[in-house]
């Protein structure tokens, strides 16, 4: 499973150092927090293309997670390392 797109700064500040993270678990799931270990299929993280975002810039973003699994759910977060977790608004598709 590859996830792609561009992630955009809405912020007021400028970010650095994010990371694209993407979890693949069963079906259905939903929450992000408190998943079992057995509901999880696969997870990766890769650096963004651009190290740093001023407000309004926007960066490509790419992670690969392998897996055989055929049905899951997508789970995908930035962070980075000053930062636990940045809200992310992801489009469903």
């Amino acid at each position: 499973m590859v996830a792609q797109g561009v992630v955009e700064n809405i912020s007021k500040s400028r970010v650095q150092g994010l990371r694209v993270h993407l979890r693949l678990v069963e079906k259905g799931l939903q929450g992000v927090k408190g998943v079992s270990s057995n509901r999880v299929y696969g997870v990766n993280s890769a650096p963004i293309a651009r190290p740093s975002l001023a407000p309004g810039e926007a960066s490509p973003f790419s992670v690969r997670v392998p897996t055989r699994q055929r049905e899951f759910s997508c789970q995908l977060w930035f962070r980075n390392a000053s930062v636990v977790q940045i809200p992310t608004l992801v489009p469903r598709l």
